[in-house]
């Protein structure tokens, strides 16, 4: 079975664990503006040309009223296909891919550019129920804590060569990364895409001097 099928399976099972949440379960999140069968897809961009870069984030971040996500889309994959801006967030992601790919940590310019990068990467969310504008930390422990199994099996699936945790290095380490059995992986810890008190010239210098230094 291919990596993507596999994911599929297990988004599947994952989704079907959200629904049977008990309504207690459910609002000890304390993100009930957002219902409990959404579910925010991620994973391989694209599994033929996937090339063992994996990024951890916390959620994607989703507007509404009580809304949900339950459709297969992927903001990520839009993004590698120019379907979607990039934002910040993608941005920075588009950055990094470049320089680690081909090796050229000067041009930032160049490097910001080329959002096909991204189609040798894949991305993982550790909620994926979604958030709002601003994650919860309490919020995204206790999610993390309940799905830690299934959140280290999609790892296991996309058998990354490289992690970067973006944002969530407590997090991540406290309840994932002892549990992941492999270990080859080699693992960089960066701010949040979505910081803006780092230029992207800092940003990208440290994970040059990660990558040099592990």
């Amino acid at each position: 079975m291919s990596k993507t099928n596999k994911l599929k399976k297990l988004f599947e099972e994952w989704k079907e664990a959200h629904n049977n949440e008990s309504d207690s379960e459910y609002r000890s999140y304390n993100i009930t503006d957002i219902k409990k069968d959404s579910f925010c897809n991620d994973g391989i961009i694209c599994e033929e040309k996937f090339d063992g870069l994996l990024f951890i984030g916390k959620e994607s971040h989703i507007d509404g009223d009580r809304i949900a996500i339950t459709d297969d889309s992927f903001w990520l994959r839009k993004v590698a296909n120019n379907e979607k801006k990039p934002q910040l967030f993608g941005t920075r992601l588009i950055m990094i891919a470049n320089a680690y790919f081909y090796g050229n940590y000067n041009d930032i310019d160049t490097n910001k550019k080329d959002n096909s990068v991204l189609s040798k990467t894949a991305i993982l969310n550790l909620n994926k129920r979604g958030g709002k504008s601003s994650a919860s930390y309490n919020s995204l422990r206790i999610y993390a804590e309940k799905y830690s199994d299934k959140i280290i099996e999609e790892i296991q699936i996309i058998n990354p060569k490289i992690i970067v945790v973006c944002g969530v290095k407590e997090l991540f380490d406290s309840l994932i990364k002892e549990k992941i059995n492999n270990t080859n992986i080699k693992y960089i810890y960066l701010k949040h895409p979505s910081y803006r008190r780092i230029s992207h010239k800092n940003y990208l210098a440290d994970f040059q001097n990660q990558i040099e230094n592990s």
